[in-house]
């Protein structure tokens, strides 16, 4: 039997410079056999939503470790709508979820998967939701292949608070 494991990181390393239209955001990972019908782990992270120009969700773990995830998501638009079934690959957005940081251990695009929003209003930084049975494929950038990653369930969502600000 899996073992049931949480792997929670409140430091999060992001690129790039922060601005005004990048909002606290936080994940929860639920992971999962091929099947998803056993959860074998669940990752938490806090991370950061950017909503100017490419309106994304990214975070990770701070270290370069193994058992350590990322998880970004892009909107390509703005016209989603609560409580609707999104399937990957319809279009307007893509996410990938990799194992190991650089080591890029498993994972890669999601491939497989359903995206419902709770609640989503760009402009003032409320994007959260929720994907569905996950499972991702992809390639390292040398070409070999990474073993797909499986998720029953992905949280994710902003807390209200821009980066950096005052408290």
């Amino acid at each position: 039997m899996a073992s049931n494991k949480t792997i929670e990181k409140n430091d999060v390393r992001l690129l790039g410079s922060s601005s005004s239209d990048d909002w606290e955001a936080q994940f929860e990972i639920e992971l999962s056999d091929r099947d998803f019908a056993v959860a074998t782990s669940k990752v938490k992270v806090n991370g950061r939503f950017t909503a100017s120009g490419q309106r994304y969700f990214y975070g990770f773990n701070p270290e370069d470790a193994p058992n350590h995830w990322v998880f970004r998501l892009d909107f390509g638009h703005v016209n989603f709508k609560p409580s609707v079934d999104y399937k990957v690959g319809s279009g307007g957005f893509s996410a990938l979820l990799i194992q190991g940081g650089s080591e890029m251990i498993s994972g890669g695009q999601f491939v497989e998967g359903t995206m419902r929003l709770k609640e989503v209003d760009f402009e003032k930084g409320i994007v959260k939701g929720e994907f569905i049975n996950v499972r991702t494929e992809g390639g390292r950038p040398d070409g070999t292949e990474m073993d797909p990653a499986y998720a029953r369930a992905i949280s994710f969502g902003t807390k209200l608070e821009r980066v950096g600000a005052q408290s």
